[in-house]
């Protein structure tokens, strides 16, 4: 069963590789975003929302960040929300038993970037081109009482399409044992990942190098090319927030992708915008109780 689960993974990898290099601009990158039907709630359009001369008067009002960041580190939190979406895609195939699920929640939990903020979640809503809202997920991190560690969990709503998921992973952020309900689950399903089992007649190092090898490989051009502009001021979820601005180019194009982020946040992503100031993704809520609903021990 490992080596019939590990060959599917990697073909669905490549063809994950042959997209990213058809798609290599900011338009590839909209793309992983981009849905169909949507959701419940008020359309984003976006100049408004964008922040101008006050943000830069406020920013030195607001108290400084508690944690260190890094470029690469926020590089790692965008790579990692554009899997988080493309996941929900392979939900429905998961409840008929297929596992490339299981390998977006591998790669999902693998970057990560510490500290997690425990019982501290956040709603990210995705927005299409036409600035209507058409994914709202919410992530991050759930403490167990008696249990060391947390556990990862993820709710997404898009459409038709409605789940929440947690997973028990190991030390090392390796996926053990997996708990969802949703569209089509009749209920809540629980699964002890495949990885648990491949592990035990694979090297230690093996994991993480599928998935540096991946993470790499998600690392587009206009990735690449993010740069951090500064410090300012951005409304977020009905709060003025310190962030941390990045752009892809200095040139406020349609094609360019603007960024903000802020390393007090879980999944660090607070905003994310073309330059000509459409929306793509933004914080809208934050989950402050952040509990489990499918765990039992």
């Amino acid at each position: 069963m490992g080596a019939h689960v590990l060959r599917r993974v990697l073909k669905t990898a490549i063809a994950g590789l042959v997209l990213l290099i058809l798609f290599s601009g900011c338009a590839g990158f909209t793309s992983t975003f981009r849905g169909g039907t949507g959701i419940e709630g008020a359309a984003g359009t976006s100049g408004d929302r964008l922040a101008g001369s006050e943000a830069a008067r406020r920013v030195e009002k607001l108290p400084p960040f508690q944690n260190d960041y890094s470029r690469d580190g926020f590089i790692r939190s965008l790579v990692q929300l554009g899997v988080l979406r493309e996941s929900s895609d392979h939900f429905s195939a998961y409840i008929w038993g297929d596992v490339v699920f299981e390998d977006y929640l591998a790669t999902i939990i693998w970057l990560e970037e510490k500290p997690v903020f425990s019982g501290r979640g956040v709603e990210m809503t995705f927005y299409d081109e036409s600035g209507y809202p058409y994914h709202r997920l919410t992530r991050g991190w759930v403490s167990i009482p008696g249990r060391s560690g947390s556990v990862w969990k993820m709710s997404h709503a898009a459409g038709e399409l409605d789940f929440t998921c947690e997973v028990i992973s190991t030390e090392e952020g390796v996926p053990g044992t997996i708990y969802v309900q949703g569209t089509g689950s009749g209920g809540t399903i629980k699964r002890n990942a495949f990885y648990s089992e491949m592990l035990e007649q694979q090297d230690k190092d093996w994991f993480s190098e599928i998935r540096e090898a991946e993470y790499e490989a998600r690392r587009t051009r206009v990735y690449e090319a993010m740069d951090v502009d500064g410090e300012e001021a951005v409304l977020i979820a009905g709060r003025w927030m310190r962030a941390v601005k990045m752009s892809s180019s200095p040139n406020m194009s349609r094609d360019t992708l603007v960024g903000w982020f802020s390393p007090d946040v879980s999944g660090r992503v607070l905003k994310l915008a073309r330059g000509d100031g459409s929306l793509i993704a933004e914080l809208t809520a934050f989950r402050e109780s952040y509990e489990t609903e499918l765990y039992r021990p």
